[in-house]
């Protein structure tokens, strides 16, 4: 999982980020935390590196959002999108991926991806 970081919980947009790549979860994590614009801040509290741990995170840690990759070992992200919808339905998930085929991103929204 994520450090925490210095920000008040309160007004924190709660994050969980969920890809296979470690380097991608932590540009991630700063790219979200360092953005200061006036908005609430982002907190990233915590990560995962598959499909079932996604899951658990988002059960476990209540964040707001779940980033997700759509491509992961274990369960991809299309499978973990829709568990998640079942057993923590308040998470919003917004899918990350290089895949251009309109197929897959019509896929992540019946799968229960906000975007």
């Amino acid at each position: 999982m994520a450090e925490p970081t210095e920000t008040n919980d309160t007004d924190a947009l709660r994050v969980v980020l969920a890809d296979d790549h470690p380097v991608v979860r932590t540009g991630l994590a700063a790219l979200l935390e360092s953005v200061r614009d006036g908005s609430p801040p982002v907190r990233v509290v915590g990560v995962a590196a598959g499909g079932r741990e996604a899951v658990r995170a988002a059960v476990t840690l209540r964040p707001h959002v779940m980033v997700m990759d759509i491509r992961m070992p274990d369960q991809n992200g299309l499978e973990a999108t829709r568990e998640i919808g079942r057993v923590a339905p308040a998470v919003a998930v917004l899918m990350l991926t290089m895949v251009e085929e309109d197929d897959t991103v019509f896929a992540a929204m019946r799968a229960g991806a906000r975007g």
